[in-house]
């Protein structure tokens, strides 16, 4: 809901903190860190409320700090500080892209280069042609703008 209704983007992320500060349940609270993953991944908070949830996010006391959950709280702020400048996306995750969220996890893709010779590039949520094709370069010390991506 929170893609489709902008207005509703504040409600969420304020509910998912509720629950999820100083959680007694630790299944309810694993779950309640899958949804901040996908909804940081998926829609900004507005500028009002954004650092009310930053806080949170970076708040030592904001639910039991097992290594899993330090874990999905650091991934959260690295996906909200891309969400943030990037904006909403347009589509929700697949349901692939879900599966490898709960783990905090990513695809590596095996990328051919004209050289004969092959790298493996992680794709995140976020990941665009545009930063696979930059991690090439960066990777073969390549310079300019002139390089694409073929299917």
């Amino acid at each position: 809901a929170g893609i489709a209704v902008p207005e509703l983007r504040d409600e969420i992320y304020a509910q998912l903190t509720k629950q999820l500060n100083q959680h007694p349940f630790p299944p309810h609270c694993l779950r309640g860190w899958e949804l901040m993953v996908m909804a940081t991944g998926c829609f900004p908070p507005s500028h009002h409320f954004l650092p009310y949830l930053a806080a949170f996010l970076n708040n030592e006391d904001s639910g039991p700090l097992t290594s899993k959950y330090q874990r999905y709280k650091e991934f959260c702020v690295k996906r909200l500080a891309h969400v943030t400048q990037h904006g909403a996306r347009v589509n929700p995750p697949s349901s692939v892209e879900v599966g490898i969220l709960k783990h905090l996890s990513h695809v590596s893709v095996l990328v051919h280069l004209p050289t004969g010779k092959d790298t493996k590039v992680p794709i995140f949520a976020h990941t665009t042609s545009l930063s696979v094709v930059n991690t090439i370069k960066r990777r073969l010390g390549l310079k300019g703008n002139y390089y694409a991506i073929f299917d």
